[in-house]
């Protein structure tokens, strides 16, 4: 079980360590708990800042997606299964670009 420690600090020092804890993808604890333990916070890898309108896009394009997956089904069977395929896989790979997660599965 964990332990609960009460530490009194300025609001201007919390909004700092809310700040770093935010810039490197960790919680205020846990960059505490580096600081006291004199483990680097820069080891953590950065989260990508994605902006808003990036957000938009990559919900807009699934609603695209689950679109052209329904009519896929229905309308477009006269279509080659490897360009429906091809396109489904693009469609991914931008949703993953525009949030900065080249290279992983959504």
């Amino acid at each position: 079980m964990n332990s609960f420690v009460k530490v009194r600090i300025s609001p201007v020092e919390k909004e700092k360590l809310r700040q770093i804890a935010e810039k490197h993808g960790l919680s205020v604890s846990e960059v505490i708990r580096r600081a006291v333990f004199g483990l680097k916070i820069e080891d953590t890898p950065l989260r990508p800042v994605v902006p808003e309108i990036n957000r938009q896009l990559y919900l807009e394009l699934a609603k695209i997606n689950q679109y052209l997956d329904e009519m896929s089904n229905t309308q477009l069977t006269e279509l080659e299964p490897q360009w429906w395929r091809g396109l489904t896989i693009l469609l991914a790979e931008v949703r993953l670009e525009l949030l900065g997660l080249e290279g992983n599965s959504i």
